[in-house]
């Protein structure tokens, strides 16, 4: 499953909109995918729990590491989805 696809799958869990929401994981730069996982949380904690099910299918597609944004601002990362 694409990462892009990953993200749609968590918005039709609960999830409302990526436009109404603040938080959202962004692939490193250098793996070539979309800037965005498709995917957006009204808080911190919703997103790591969601990064926390769904890592091992972002780095099946070929995500090895992602930064946690609020909007524009950094949050931490970038992180290695590897140990």
């Amino acid at each position: 499953m694409p990462a892009g696809d990953v993200g749609r799958d968590a918005l039709s869990e609960g999830s409302d909109t990526v436009a109404d929401m603040a938080y959202r994981w962004i692939p490193s730069p250098d793996q070539g995918l979309d800037p965005e996982l498709d995917q957006a949380f009204d808080d911190q904690p919703r997103a790591e729990a969601w990064l926390a099910e769904h890592w091992e299918e972002l780095l099946d597609e070929g995500v090895g590491s992602v930064t946690l944004v609020e909007d524009d601002r950094l949050i931490y990362g970038p992180m290695p989805l590897t140990g």
